[in-house]
């Protein structure tokens, strides 16, 4: 029996930076595993290899995905059994709210090798820097695109015709549907 599976994003990446809803998935769930390790550490992959093992149980299975990488999964939830277990990195880090009672850290940074990432310390200080740069980036350009967005939109608001609008829209519901909208 194969369970159901259901996928969303708990965050985004925004005009006002990184939007977080992860405390709100919280809510409810009686077990949290909270997963802390560098990227590269595989905590996307532990989480897709739990929810293909419950899901093969015949457990319905919530899907939360990375807003920076859609392939990759941030976290997941079964409501059956209340349990949820979270990637609680930045930018959506997570601290327990009941340590030890609900929610448990998983440290999977254990398997580092620091020999190896102490040798390329710099690099990896390099590139971190290289990705908030990029985000720095990208979070002025959804700034500056929400600011167009909105002078275009004062604009059409101003000129529209809001009856000739609700007309238009009847017509279609006529079309698809028949009858009258409510």
């Amino acid at each position: 029996m194969v369970g159901s599976e259901k996928h969303y994003y708990a965050g985004g990446n925004t005009a006002e930076g990184f939007y977080n809803l992860f405390e709100s998935n919280l809510q409810g769930l009686d077990r949290v595993y909270i997963l802390k390790g560098g990227p590269g550490t595989g905590k996307s992959s532990l989480i897709k290899r739990l929810s293909d093992t419950w899901q093969e149980k015949g457990y319905m299975v919530e899907n939360i995905h990375c807003s920076s990488d859609p392939a990759s999964l941030d976290g997941l939830i079964i409501p059956e059994l209340k349990f949820g277990v979270f990637d609680g990195t930045a930018p959506h880090v997570m601290e327990p709210k009941a340590p030890g009672a609900v929610e448990h850290y998983v440290n999977v940074g254990v398997a580092w090798d620091t020999e190896i990432l102490e040798k390329n310390k710099q690099d990896i200080l390099h590139y971190q820097h290289q990705i908030a740069q990029a985000y720095n980036r990208a979070y002025a350009s959804f700034k500056e695109a929400l600011r167009i967005h909105d002078d275009l939109e004062a604009i059409y608001i101003q000129e529209m015709d809001f009856q000739k609008a609700n007309e238009v829209t009847e017509d279609l519901i006529q079309k698809i549907i028949g009858g009258k909208a409510k």
